[in-house]
């Protein structure tokens, strides 16, 4: 018997009035499904034996409405009872259907707060705990008591990354200052060696690499807006003590440790808290664009962190940039409060992420790209100086303008090479873009002290490669974090990251040293080529994890 779409063969389920029992029966004549008055035991009017739907024609008048999409999104399941031979069943309308149109508020994890639970009768809202507020002489859907859930759910959808976007952007505010006066201020006032100010500068990501694996890890066990709220808080006051009591290397790498500290608490729980508030196939972009949001609000700092410097004094620059991160606090405040699901075993427990193998390139690739992220960023300024020294050319290209433009390239960089992995398959891009990456630092390198209109193209070019994959690989590693224990792949994500920032920092200080100094070419030739080796180990981890998910 050949099978025939139920929706294809009840064209004259219009006769019927709404609201009355109809059924479908197998015609033996016409080989099709008819529609049929219902009589007892499962028996229809023309005698074949059918299947009964209840109120089939309230769902289709919900279709005509556009009310169903949502409506049956929402409930996670059909809104049809299939009954056989009761015909009271088949009378009774159990299912409480909204006066107001489709649903709008997003599935929580209770599901009493949502579409789908038992409902009083004659409900008029989207929910049931709104049903029940209604009853009490409110008005509107989410018409909760203040302070319940209702009162912070205020984010939905695309305006949940928009927020978290602008909220990271204050929470970068003061990511850079460090490095951003670094060469121009605290390394002349401090008398300090190439590596004594890598280690200042690597002091934030080792704070990082420190905190992160515990308060990344938390996530799976309570809310992700929890840990990000404290964690601004801390790097606002890291910031701020930097800024007020500094006076040397060691306090100074106290001070910016707090504030790595703090972020640590920010950025991966950040994007925990988006990625728990977003379904599925919304997440790729989303994380994309929350990663890519990441290199323009470094640019940023770099702007503002030098603008306030050489207006104001290098201390007015951790003081107001200490200000940013309570953007992020105020974004968690309009978060609706999401509990994860409890998870299993000890706190810290990496065993499960380690050998998720797939994950696990992802996250070794990520600790190369931040190595040469982290490394440019921190010496840019230094490298442009030498530049502008030694052409002694005047031109509107100074050190803030090169590594403010070298940062805002970044974001359609990232969002442009996840977009090529979407496209080409995600281990090929990357790798590509790791290749080219290095190619390009070489030729910076080996070209230190040319003119600097050839130097300037060939860094524009560079501040594209070095971010491009930056997007491709975090949403690769969230993709194929195993569900349970996504909080603690991120945290080893981090932590190989940031691990490798600081390492990065340190390592072109040390080469620089060891090569002349940095107003010595052959010492920036020498440096681009430790940035150029470090983004080459990216594309092995990848081979690595590839062959070896094959294997298995």
């Amino acid at each position: 018997m050949r099978r025939h779409g139920v929706l294809r063969n009840c064209k004259r389920l219009g006769d019927f009035t709404g609201g009355k029992p109809v059924g479908l029966a197998f015609d033996k004549e016409t080989k099709h499904l008819e529609p049929s008055r219902l009589r007892k035991r499962g028996e229809c009017e023309n005698g074949s034996f059918g299947f009964h739907i209840s109120r089939l024609i309230d769902i289709f008048v919900l279709v005509k409405q556009h009310r169903a999409p949502t409506f049956l999104t929402l409930t996670g399941h059909e809104q049809v009872r299939s009954i056989r031979g009761d015909r009271k069943a088949t009378e009774r309308l159990e299912l409480a259907l909204p006066e107001t149109g489709a649903c709008s508020r997003a599935t929580a994890p209770d599901a009493g707060l949502c579409c789908g639970g038992p409902a009083p009768a004659a409900v008029d809202a989207c929910c049931v705990t709104d049903a029940n507020a209604k009853q009490q002489g409110k008005t509107g859907c989410d018409a909760l008591e203040p302070g319940t859930q209702g009162d912070s759910i205020k984010l939905e959808g695309r305006s949940i990354v928009v927020a978290m976007c602008l909220g990271q952007l204050g929470s970068l505010l003061p990511h850079v200052v460090v490095p951003a006066i670094l060469a121009g201020f605290l390394i002349p006032e401090w008398r300090l060696t190439g590596a004594q100010a890598g280690l200042l500068a690597g002091a934030g990501p080792a704070g990082y690499m420190c905190a992160v694996p515990v308060l990344a890890t938390l996530t799976d066990r309570i809310d992700a807006r929890k840990i990000l709220i404290a964690g601004s808080a801390v790097s606002a006051l890291g910031t701020l003590l930097f800024g007020l009591l500094a006076e040397g290397l060691w306090s100074g790498a106290l001070f910016n440790a707090i504030a790595g500290i703090g972020f640590a608490g920010a950025y991966m729980p950040g994007l925990k808290a988006l990625t728990d508030r977003l379904a599925p196939g919304d997440s790729s972009r989303a994380i994309t664009l929350y990663t890519s949001s990441f290199s323009f609000g470094v640019g940023l700092s770099f702007l503002v962190s030098q603008l306030a410097a050489e207006g104001w004094g290098w201390r007015s620059a951790f003081v107001l940039t200490a200000l940013g991160p309570l953007v992020m606090l105020l974004v968690c405040l309009l978060l609706r409060p999401v509990e994860p699901k409890p998870a299993q075993g000890r706190l810290l427990n990496f065993a499960p992420v380690v050998r998720n193998t797939q994950a696990m390139g992802f996250v070794l690739g990520y600790g190369a790209h931040c190595f040469e992220l982290y490394g440019i960023r921190t010496w840019l300024v230094a490298f442009w100086t030498f530049v502008a020294v030694k052409s002694g050319q005047a031109s509107i290209f100074t050190p803030i303008v090169v590594i403010v433009l070298f940062s805002l390239l970044a974001m359609p960089a990232s969002i442009l090479g996840n977009e090529l992995a979407l496209r080409f398959g995600r281990h090929r891009a990357i790798s590509a873009v790791m290749f080219g990456s290095a190619a390009v630092a070489l030729l910076i390198g080996l070209s230190a002290d040319k003119s600097p209109w050839l130097l300037l193209p060939l860094l524009l070019v560079y501040a594209i490669t070095v971010p491009a994959d930056s997007g491709a690989l975090t949403s690769g590693m969230t993709m194929a974090a195993n569900p349970a224990y996504r909080g603690a792949t991120m945290a080893a994500h981090s932590t190989v990251g940031f691990s490798l920032s600081a390492l990065g920092a340190w390592g072109v200080g040390i080469a620089l040293d060891l090569a002349g100094g940095p107003m010595s070419a052959t010492a920036w030739t020498v440096a681009f080529s430790v940035l150029a080796l470090g983004i080459l180990l990216g594309p092995v981890a990848l081979y690595w994890s590839r062959t070896t998910a094959a294997q298995t």
